[in-house]
């Protein structure tokens, strides 16, 4: 859903209940991906919490809370995406992937990361077993940047050159 189209996307939801119809996670992740480009955290939490409330009964997976987080980064709200980041690991099923990790990089890179957040998430990753991609790095490279650390956004550009040539990342 283009970002000026969520809120078709949600009455269309509506619409199936109205009739009867149980949404399945593909018209609520149309609709989480259109608030996600709206910048619309709020809503995209609601909907989050309808899923699996009353309303929904549907499971959410790495899609909607990706979605959800995205709305809320370029909403600038970091203590909300990292809340989802959290309650996704906690539930159990829904594992971070690369994706994922990117929305929180870009978080970072759109705000002064001085407490060197978007590092954190690189090691993290790895930790996981995912390997940072171009966007990845990109955003960790901003963030220091942003954060007024130059010779550290060096050293990612080398990172990230390095990891391209198949290098183990530095420690």
């Amino acid at each position: 859903a283009r970002a000026g189209q969520w809120a078709r996307s949600l009455r269309m939801i509506d619409e199936m209940r109205s009739r009867g119809v149980q949404p399945d996670v593909i018209p609520y992740n149309t609709a989480l991906d259109g608030l996600a480009r709206a910048g619309e955290c709020e809503t995209a939490l609601e909907l989050l919490d309808e899923m699996v409330g009353a309303g929904g009964g549907v499971e959410p997976g790495v899609t909607a809370y990706r979605c959800a987080a995205d709305a809320c980064a370029r909403a600038g709200e970091w203590a909300l995406v990292a809340g989802l980041f959290h309650d996704m690991r906690r539930s159990g099923g829904v594992q971070p992937d690369v994706e994922v990790y990117n929305v929180l990089l870009r978080a970072c890179a759109r705000m002064r990361d001085d407490e060197g957040r978007a590092d954190a998430l690189l090691d993290e990753m790895r930790a996981h077993g995912l390997a940072p991609d171009v966007v990845s790095y990109n955003c960790a490279i901003v963030a220091a940047a942003n954060a007024r650390r130059p010779a550290h956004a060096r050293g990612l550009t080398d990172a990230m050159g390095a990891a391209a040539d198949g290098a183990p990342p530095p420690t």
